[in-house]
């Protein structure tokens, strides 16, 4: 084997594989057995017809495969199998000012060469990685931008909830041209809408997947370094999934099982409404959070008279504030100055952690609900991004 590549294209081109393979394996031995060699090394294939090498790899969990293409000088046609951060120290340091490289493979070792200097590595032994199925059915069709927007407020609500029973899982689900982002935790439930996407639904079924921590971090990474491609999502001829960004085409299976439908705890019909200042809360919430020692505790919101009172005790410590509000009741036949249930608990953090995941021109937020035991509704204002609406709402589990 011997091809000429660009350096930083080709950089650029296996940086993805960094992310699937473990950068520790880089300085293993792997001339013994006792190593899984495919987890740890890139397949890179030479086409001397087509101009080109394709470069293959997945994960450690075989969760998630990959394959990209790209234009090279072919010499000679070949296969090797190397470690992509391995290969990637020594092309930056081999390399230095100069942009094009020669790979070249010869009795089991792999040369490195530009036009001073030449550095040899031991390969590893070739291994399989299974065809790659054809992509059947287009699902959806999203702009990566859209989709990152969607991956950050779920992984904000992932990284700030330590208390995940369902781990940075991402449940997308599409109905009347409205694509649903859901993350969920034992207390919190996290709801992302984007409006005015198209997707597949010639057979009047709905777009419904469960996809798992790996493959959504992984899109999260691939999509914040193309946020101006489009991501295509395919059904495959062996029922799973594939998706198709730029020139990486990545496979990876859903999750299987029913995600319970939690729309309804949305769409409840609450009885009340008060929209309070996000600065003015968080900075409340802070305080409370240093008195609370950072542990999960329950915070209570009294309302009354327009008054909004905040209270939080524990064993040592105890913290009140007072708040003029405008409290809306959403009910038509409800009575004003009907004292009825104006009181809710819930895990301070809970809230906390929802406000510091929004963007910075977020002033307000809606708080809902119906009674002291019925879930709380954290809802924010709406955003445009070109013809696209974008809504973030947040269900909060009260504390007894």
């Amino acid at each position: 084997m011997e091809i000429a590549i660009q350096k930083e294209e080709f950089l650029k081109k296996i940086y993805p594989f960094l992310t699937l393979i473990d950068k520790n394996t880089a300085n293993k031995d792997l001339s013994t057995n006792n190593h899984n060699i495919s987890d740890q090394n890139i397949l890179i294939k030479s086409s001397k017809e087509n101009g080109n090498i394709n470069i293959i790899g997945s994960n450690s969990k075989k969760e998630i495969k990959i394959v990209t293409v790209m234009d090279a000088e072919i010499k000679k046609d070949g296969i090797i199998a190397v470690n992509p951060h391995l290969l990637s120290q020594i092309i930056n340091e081999v390399s230095n000012n100069e942009q094009n490289i020669t790979l070249t493979k010869k009795d089991k070792k792999l040369n490195i060469v530009n036009q001073k200097e030449q550095i040899q590595i031991i390969c590893t032994k070739e291994f399989n990685i299974s065809d790659f199925p054809k992509a059947t059915k287009l699902l959806l069709s999203i702009r990566c931008d859209l989709l990152l927007e969607a991956l950050n407020n779920g992984i904000n609500f992932t990284e700030l909830d330590n208390t995940l029973s369902i781990l940075n899982n991402l449940y997308i689900w599409g109905k009347d041209n409205i694509l649903y982002f859901i993350c969920s935790s034992r207390t919190s439930i996290s709801l992302f809408s984007i409006n005015g996407i198209e997707f597949n639904s010639e057979d009047n079924v709905d777009f419904d997947i469960l996809l798992g921590k790996d493959i959504t971090n992984f899109l999260y990474m691939l999509c914040a370094k193309n946020p101006k491609l489009v991501l295509d999502i395919y059904k495959t001829s062996d029922n799973k999934l594939a998706f198709l960004i730029g020139d990486y085409y990545i496979l990876s299976g859903s999750i299987h099982g029913k995600y319970p439908n939690i729309l309804p705890l949305f769409d409840k019909d609450n009885l009340y409404k008060v929209s309070l200042c996000k600065k003015n809360i968080k900075e409340i919430l802070k305080k409370i959070m240093i008195l609370a020692n950072r542990n999960p505790e329950t915070v209570e919101f009294q309302f009354k008279n327009n008054k909004l009172f905040i209270l939080f005790e524990n064993k040592t410590n105890n913290y009140s504030r007072e708040l003029d509000i405008e409290l809306t009741y959403l009910r038509s036949n409800s009575v004003e100055n009907e004292s009825v249930d104006n009181i809710i608990r819930f895990n301070y953090l809970k809230l906390y952690n929802i406000l510091s995941s929004l963007d910075d021109n977020e002033d307000f937020f809606d708080l809902c609900w119906l009674d002291s035991a019925n879930p709380i509704q954290v809802s924010l204002s709406h955003k445009k991004i070109d013809n696209f609406t974008i809504n973030k709402k947040h269900i909060i589990i009260p504390s007894r």
